[in-house]
Order: structure tokens, then sequence, then C-alpha cells
């Protein structure tokens, strides 16, 4: 997965915690701006390319993080850019009173508790959620754009062969769809949806299928139309998808 193509937003009152944030994730391979207020986050969210993440602080010099997801969730161009806040306490360290205002403000702004986190979980954990969310909004994206025609290439990192094979039978279409692994190539075959054969080096069928599915890296390219190929799966593709999973 390229990260510098993934820029985050970092939005923090404390220059301390911010120079570790940034030296981390750029460390981690990520390019990465930075904000003191919620006053200069906003601007640069007006000014830039959109981030992949803002993760701010709840305690900010300005306004405070809650504020802040509303002003971005408020705006058509940055309501669906995922949002990570860092607490200085932990949620089950506040009042019954306070984790209630807390959640129904997650609630509103449709931010997940997951994302609600302490300092105190460390950069790894921080990290880990980071990249749930660049995966999950690459495979959104990947998905609309192969649906709609606008691209016929991805990586596996977005979209595995799991996610191709529902993708083929939600849609019903026909095609076939070529990886490179390395030194591997693979080819899977769907008619109206089903999928027909895979190869995967000498491996074919229902074999290939299963061995490819463990794929984690690589490039795809699909082609849609009749796919020129006799069919030599007869398990329907839901029942594979299922035991693959």
């Amino acid at each position: 997965m390229t990260l510098t193509q993934h820029y985050l937003l970092l939005v923090d009152g404390n220059l301390s915690e911010r120079d570790t944030q940034e030296r981390f994730f750029q460390g981690a391979g990520f390019s990465v701006e930075t904000a003191a207020t919620a006053e200069e986050a906003l601007q640069k969210l007006a000014s830039e390319s959109l981030p992949a993440v803002v993760i701010s602080a709840v305690r900010l010099p300005d306004i405070d993080g809650f504020d802040l997801s509303g002003c971005i969730r408020g705006a058509d161009a940055t309501s669906a850019i995922p949002i990570i806040l860092l607490s200085d306490r932990l949620l089950s360290e506040q009042t019954n009173i306070e984790q209630m205002l807390v959640k129904q403000k997650l609630k509103q702004l449709r931010i997940v508790l997951e994302d609600y986190l302490p300092r105190a979980v460390g950069l790894t954990a921080l990290l880990e959620r980071v990249l749930l969310h660049i995966t999950a909004s690459g495979r959104d994206q990947l998905t609309r754009a192969i649906l709609d025609g606008t691209t016929h290439t991805g990586r596996l990192e977005y979209l595995g062969v799991l996610d191709l094979a529902q993708l083929f039978q939600d849609s019903g279409r026909s095609g076939k769809v070529f990886f490179e692994m390395n030194e591997e190539r693979a080819q899977l075959f769907f008619r109206h949806g089903q999928l027909i054969d895979a190869r995967l080096g000498k491996l074919g069928e229902q074999r290939a299928f299963f061995r490819l599915i463990s794929a984690v890296k690589g490039d795809f390219e699909i082609a849609f139309g009749e796919p020129g190929r006799p069919a030599r799966i007869e398990t329907p593709s839901a029942d594979l998808i299922a035991e693959g999973r």
C-alpha cells in the first residue's frame, strides 16, 4: 500500500504531542499536515486537498474537537472524512453522565466509539485505526469506480479476491480479472455474476480460487464482457465466497 498518497491532518494545541504524532506518521510513510487550532484546521480543509483522516484532540485552544467535527461533518466537501478524536481521559474514567453525553455527540457526528481514543492508547493502536479507515475508503471508492466504468484497475490491498467475487455476484456482470502478484499471475472468469473458472500457475478451478484468496498484495485489471470460456466451476459463487471467508 502506498501511503504517501494519503495525507493526515493532525489537530492538537499541544506542540509536543503534535510533533510526536507527526514524526511517527511520517515514519510510517504518510504525508502529514498539522494544525494547532480548529480554525487553522478548517482553513487547511478549505484550501488544500482533502486528508484521508483527521485526527484531533478533544481539547483545543479555541473550540473543542466535537465542535470541529461538527464543522467538518456540516460541509459537503468534508462530510465523509473519517475523524478520530483523542481524549485526555479514558471513557471509563468519566462519570456516567459524561459518558452518556460523549456517546450522544459521537452518534450525532457519525463517529464510532472505537474512534474516540485516549491518548494513552499509544501511536501503534492509532495507526491501526488510520489504516482501517484508509483501507475501507479505498475499497468503497474503487468499487464505485469499477461499477461506474471509470477505472478497471486496482490493488489487492484495497479490494481483495473475495471482494471482487462479491462485486461480480452483486452486479451480475460478466468478465475476466487478471492478477499480477510479484512473479505470479492469475485469472478469474465470471459469467452473469457466477465464477466459472480460475487459473493460478498450474492450479485451476476451485483450487486456484481458494489459493488466490490468500493474496493480499498485487495488482488486478478487469475486462468486462463475455469471458469466452466454458464453465468449469459449478458451485455457486455465494457458496464459494462464504467458504472463503
